[in-house]
């Protein structure tokens, strides 16, 4: 019986433009494999994922800024500073990587995708909660913030919970009554309401990301709450070069419930990459092009 050895893991601090070091974790070799993960913790959260997506890439966990340990956070937080991050690392890891976001984290990869798209050869998306019709946050967002301005996190973190993830009742209890899994994300909490507010305040309008070419994979957790469902299928129709995979008995954190399944989809999803992407909707759908000039392709 062979056992198998743990990756050596390297941490990279790399220089964003404003000269802030964006950590990231690095290990395997391979294709690139750019991992943003998602908000309400560190990137550990990808690490069992990372892990397994080794044996076969070179896989590249970043550290979002707002989610690093003691992190300053200046509001307002802005997707403009996630995606410049996401770029810059990108650049450094290139040539032509695949990227992989979860959650915000991936609504952070689709934005810097689309300002710096000759990065990326591939996107896989996992449920990013795109403000496509409605915001993510929203009222609830204000009175999150609120509670907190007022020192009562645990109000705050119930808001969060309730009324903008919209989790069962009963999950929410229990995440309220278990003091480690509480504390966990009290801890995370101001950089979670930054992350919301910062999705927010993006401009989706009827045309975004319907010109991008970039071949995208979105998944989805078949468990996943509702609302998430419903904005990966209004991304889905909106972009123009699309597949999807559903997980079945998955929700919302399968990095966790399931890493070492979540990183072999992963794997089948990028050879397959070839794999002609289209939609499940007749083309007489589709909104048309938008030919805006994109931002500035960030990192300089």
């Amino acid at each position: 019986m062979t056992c198998q050895t743990a990756p050596m893991i390297t941490r990279l601090q790399i220089p964003a433009d404003d000269g802030h070091l964006v950590s990231v974790e690095v290990s395997g070799v391979g294709p690139t494999v750019l991992i943003v993960p998602p908000g309400g913790a560190d990137a550990s959260t990808w690490r069992s994922t990372a892990t397994s997506l080794s044996t076969w890439f070179r896989v590249a966990v970043v550290q979002r800024r707002i989610y690093e340990p003691e992190a300053f956070i200046s509001l307002p937080h802005t997707m403009d500073r996630e995606m410049r991050d996401v770029i810059t690392v990108a650049r450094h890891m290139g040539p032509a990587v695949v990227g992989v976001g979860h959650s915000s984290g991936a609504v952070a990869l689709l934005v810097a995708a689309e300002a710096c798209p000759s990065v990326f050869r591939q996107l896989i998306l996992y449920e990013p909660p795109v403000p496509m019709v409605t915001p993510v946050g929203g009222d609830s967002s204000t009175m999150a913030r609120d509670a907190l301005k007022r020192g009562d996190a645990s109000e705050a973190l119930r808001i969060h919970l309730e009324q903008i993830v919209q989790l069962p009742a009963s999950v929410v209890a229990h995440i309220m009554n278990d003091r480690r899994l509480s504390g966990g994300m009290l801890s995370y909490l101001p950089a979670q309401l930054a992350d919301t507010e910062s999705i927010d305040a993006l401009v989706i309008g009827r045309q975004r990301f319907s010109a991008m070419t970039i071949p995208t994979v979105l998944l989805e957790g078949a468990l996943s709450p509702s609302h998430l469902r419903v904005r990966s299928e209004l991304l889905f129709r909106r972009l123009p070069a699309v597949s999807r995979r559903v997980m079945q008995g998955e929700s919302h954190a399968a990095n966790l419930s399931s890493p070492a399944e979540l990183a072999a989809l992963i794997r089948d999803v990028v050879s397959t990459s070839s794999t002609v992407y289209g939609h499940e909707h007749p083309v007489g759908d589709r909104e048309p092009a938008d030919v805006r000039s994109p931002p500035s392709c960030g990192g300089s």
